[in-house]
């Protein structure tokens, strides 16, 4: 049986990931050895009433218009609750599922840099900050801008077969098995917040990255308590200090690793690591990849210096 789609063409969603998601569906008819798919480009805040679908596609957007719900189309994923309708939403289209109340109790993804804005909506069960598409049956949510071409793939797979979805990827020279939202997260501090000692903790391990920081002699530095510097930087940042030293200690050897020839132990001393093993296990969890694969990964051989 044909797999009916609609893909949501709203204000502001992305021009590539229309274009491209159609594309993919068109490789996927050429591929697949089953009925297909057919796809239908809808505009959801204008059209009376709409055909149903088996799946409805929320595409990622180019500009901020997400932050402004389009009533309309909320109530549109509200009316879908229950219908047997799958709904896959990428990057911050993502925000809209959350709005309309269908991410309660969900395991659920967005960009990297929206973690901590999606947190915030009562009702999500996690933020997954590793995988690029988190499949939850009803609702599948995909990462950054382009993941929309992994969550095509997903629903290749999904619904015809694996195979399918391994040649698009192969003909298309996508990268199917091997990425990580992790493996693209990054730290850029925030120094908006207003709070002078936090902003002079903040500055100090940037000054004095080789510093072995803790927590107590970053307090001390800044003559605050432990416990009153952890309230602060939870206010200012929704970090811990120990977190946020963390994130900027591997933030810092992540542009190591891209921008020199240094050495993986060179770069853990210069970022306030004494163990080599201490500081490959942090940038592991951090990124999903070792310090070796990052730089391998983040500088390709036609791109490196001679």
């Amino acid at each position: 049986m044909t797999i009916n789609l609609q893909l949501w063409h709203y204000q502001g969603a992305l021009p590539a990931a229309i274009a491209g998601t159609e594309d993919l569906f068109r490789l996927a008819n050429r591929f697949t050895a089953g009925p297909g798919f057919e796809l239908q480009v809808v505009d959801p805040s204008g059209a009376s009433s709409l055909p149903h679908a088996q799946v409805v596609i929320l595409p990622p957007f180019i500009d901020d218009r997400w932050e402004q719900a389009d009533a309309q189309v909320i109530a549109r994923l509200q009316a879908l609750q229950g219908t047997g309708t799958l709904i896959a939403a990428c990057c911050a289209s993502v925000f809209w599922l959350a709005e309309a109340g269908l991410l309660t109790g969900r395991t659920v993804t967005t960009h990297w840099a929206l973690f901590d804005r999606l947190r915030q909506f009562p009702g999500i069960k996690t933020v997954d900050q590793r995988n690029l598409v988190v499949d939850q049956g009803d609702i599948v949510t995909g990462g950054g801008l382009f993941a929309f071409q992994d969550l095509v793939l997903h629903l290749v797979s999904r619904f015809d077969r694996y195979a399918t979805a391994k040649r698009i990827a192969d003909f298309a020279m996508i990268d199917l098995s091997s990425r990580l939202q992790s493996h693209y997260q990054r730290f850029y501090p925030d120094y908006s917040h207003g709070d002078a000692q936090v902003l002079a903790a903040q500055r100090l391990c940037e000054q004095q990255t080789e510093q072995a920081w803790s927590v107590s002699r970053l307090a001390d530095a800044v003559a605050l308590s432990e416990r009153t510097l952890a309230r602060r930087f939870q206010q200012a940042l929704n970090l811990s200090p120990g977190e946020y030293l963390r994130q900027w200690r591997i933030e810092q050897a992540k542009q190591r690793l891209e921008n020199t020839r240094q050495s993986i132990e060179a770069i853990a001393a210069d970022v306030g690591y004494s163990d080599v093993s201490n500081f490959v296990r942090a940038f592991r969890q951090n990124a999903g990849l070792s310090p070796a694969e990052f730089r391998d990964r983040k500088r390709p051989s036609h791109l490196a210096d001679g």
